[in-house]
């Protein structure tokens, strides 16, 4: 698995075509919201600002509920699809403050990519 901007996986299998697909969003969405309400920087070093959230368990739901993500692999979607306005319908779909976004972002990704290798 690929962690870049949009997470990516290819499969080799012995005797079987190479299945490449994107999972969904990775680093581009927390980049993207860092950049935006924090101008000087491009990413959350450390993770200092996503530390300091309060995790909103309504709004990680409305994360996943998105219809992407019930497709079946092999499926592409880039920052074209993964982006701020993608944030900024969810956000207000769910009235969320800026502040607790950074930590659902995070928690969504881990959800979104352990939990699929791990179950």
């Amino acid at each position: 698995m690929n962690l870049g901007g949009i997470a990516k996986s290819t499969i080799l299998s012995p005797n079987k075509q190479v299945i490449g697909f994107d999972h969904g969003p990775a680093n581009c969405l927390m980049d993207a919201w860092v950049k935006q309400h924090h101008l000087h920087q491009y990413f959350d070093d450390k993770g200092q600002w996503a530390s300091q959230d309060v995790l909103h368990t309504p709004l990680l739901n409305q994360f996943i509920k998105d219809p992407y993500f019930e497709r079946k692999p092999p499926k592409s979607a880039g920052k074209e699809y993964f982006n701020l306005n993608w944030l900024h319908q969810h956000l207000q779909a769910e009235t969320f403050a800026i502040i607790s976004s950074m930590n659902n972002i995070c928690v969504f990704l881990f959800k979104k990519y352990i939990y699929y290798f791990i179950f």
